[in-house]
This record gives C-alpha cells, sequence and structure tokens, in this order.
C-alpha cells in the first residue's frame, strides 16, 4: 500500500454581513453590521508520499508530496524512454521553485533537476508526461559531469587583436555537479590565453592574429575544446561593412586556410 500525504488548507478570514436582530423589546433592528470571524477548510489534497529512490509515475501524469528527513541537494530525475517526454515540477508553500524538461542531451528527453530542500518541509512534486515512468530521488548525491558545454555549444571564437570575450561553462546533465576549479590551456599562448573568473566562466583573450586551441578540463577527467581565431583590423572592418553572413563565413574561411591551414578545416569540421 502506498504511503499517502494530506494537506489541508484552511483560511482565517474576517467579514462583514448584514442580518435581522431582534432587540429584548420585540423590536427588529434591519441591516445592522456584524463582523464575524470564521474559519473555513477550502481544500483537501491528498497524494503518495515520495521517497528517495524509485517513484512510479501513472500514465497522464501523477502528484506526489515529499518531506525530506534531512535538509541538503536532492536530485530528481526521470528514466524513460525515448518515445517519451516526462517533466517536473516541485512546490513549496510559497510556489514554484523548480522545474526541468530536458536533462541537457539534444537527443535524450529526460528531466534532470537538483534543489536545496529543508528537512521536515513538505514539497509538492508534479510529474507529466503521456505515458507512465519511474523517476529517481536521491540525497545528496554526487552526479559526477559527463560532457562540458563551452558557451552553449560554440566551438568557434572569432576575435580581433586585444578583443576579450566571456564564454560560460555548463555541464550535462543538468542535475551534475559544475566544478569551478577547471584546468584550462591554450596552445598557443602568444595568440590567445585563458583564464576562469570567480563564476567559472571562461575568460578569451586575443594578443596577435593567428589560431589558438582552448582546452577545458575539469577534475572529473571530462574536457572540452573550443577555437579561437584572431583576425586582422582590417578583417573585422570588412566584415561590418559587408554585414552579410556569407562574406563573414568567406573571410573566416580564407583566415584558416592561410593560418591553420587544412588540418585546421578537418579539425574544426570534426567537432560538428
Amino acid at each position: 500500500m502506498k504511503k499517502v500525504l494530506s494537506i489541508l488548507l484552511v483560511v482565517v478570514t474576517a467579514f462583514s454581513i448584514s442580518v435581522v436582530a431582534f432587540a429584548a423589546n420585540g423590536s427588529v433592528k434591519l441591516e445592522e453590521t456584524v463582523t464575524v470571524n470564521a474559519e473555513f477548510t477550502v481544500e483537501k489534497f491528498d497524494a503518495p508520499a515520495a521517497k528517495i529512490g524509485s517513484n512510479e509515475v501513472e500514465k497522464g501524469g501523477s502528484y506526489f508530496l515529499f518531506v525530506p528527513e534531512n535538509s541538503g541537494k536532492y536530485n530528481f530525475r526521470s528514466i524513460a524512454p525515448d518515445t517519451i517526454d516526462p517533466r517536473i515540477e516541485v512546490y513549496d508553500e510559497n510556489g514554484l521553485i523548480g522545474e526541468n524538461d530536458n536533462n541537457g542531451y539534444e537527443k535524450d528527453k529526460n528531466f534532470d533537476l537538483t534543489l536545496t530542500l529543508e528537512k521536515g518541509k513538505i514539497y509538492g512534486i508534479k510529474c507529466e508526461a503521456d505515458k507512465g515512468y519511474n523517476f529517481l530521488i536521491s540525497y545528496n548525491a554526487e552526479i559526477k559531469p559527463e560532457e562540458i558545454v563551452i558557451d552553449g555549444g560554440n566551438r568557434v571564437f572569432q576575435l580581433i587583436k586585444g578583443e576579450q570575450c566571456v564564454a560560460s561553462v555548463s555541464v550535462i546533465p543538468n542535475g551534475a555537479k559544475a566544478y569551478a576549479n577547471y584546468t584550462v590551456k591554450s596552445s598557443d599562448e602568444s595568440v590567445a590565453s585563458v583564464t576562469v573568473n570567480d563564476d567559472g566562466d571562461l575568460v578569451i583573450t586575443s594578443h596577435k592574429k593567428g589560431v589558438a586551441e582552448i582546452t577545458l578540463t575539469d577534475k572529473s577527467g571530462i574536457s572540452s575544446k573550443c577555437l579561437v581565431l584572431v583576425i586582422p583590423q582590417w578583417m573585422a572592418a570588412a566584415e561590418g561593412i559587408a554585414a552579410v553572413s556569407f562574406i563573414n563565413s568567406v573571410f573566416t574561411f580564407f583566415f584558416i586556410l592561410i593560418y591553420g591551414g587544412l588540418p585546421l578545416i578537418g579539425w574544426i569540421s570534426s567537432l560538428k
């Protein structure tokens, strides 16, 4: 038998009503205003209690109530085939505190959500899908990243000499722990150097025209690479005047051909 939790929502309100009152001598007082304090039960909500480990979602979706036994980080992950696109929403007494529809993988539709929850507090969980599936709840589990994504998947950064850009770093799956102590390396520091700021983003600085490969590695061992093309000022100006993406691609192509050679073109192709 599934454990069921109930939430009884009670509202205490004060309001004014008009009444017909009879005086002691039998006279009638019409529309005398009286303030009344009343307590009303406005909703009773029963739902199965979600637990650490596997929980079953019925076809069409299910609602759960979850009471953490400890304060800390909790991860919610669905386990569903490719034909199902599950979604999760988590609520406290103030409303929605977290939602997720995708774990970060393009071809995987499962959700992956990590939230910090308080011991003994009641949370509502709403799981959606057109078919049944299971989802896992884990407490303080370290989910290791499987992929690092630089700047949303951007593989090539085009800068002019002396220019600087900031590239975001994210991990897949979404519930994985992102490490701030990344190791970053440039294949040619004289062309472009790279550091990591306090937010865990990459700060790329260009120094002279050329090509440099940036490699980002975290302590779990996974890594990601991107390419920095430092172009001459005249080339950037020409692109701005043309303002056509085709012209931009032509300039980039010849720049790669001149400064990087055919192997570099193959490198870029292999990344896509």
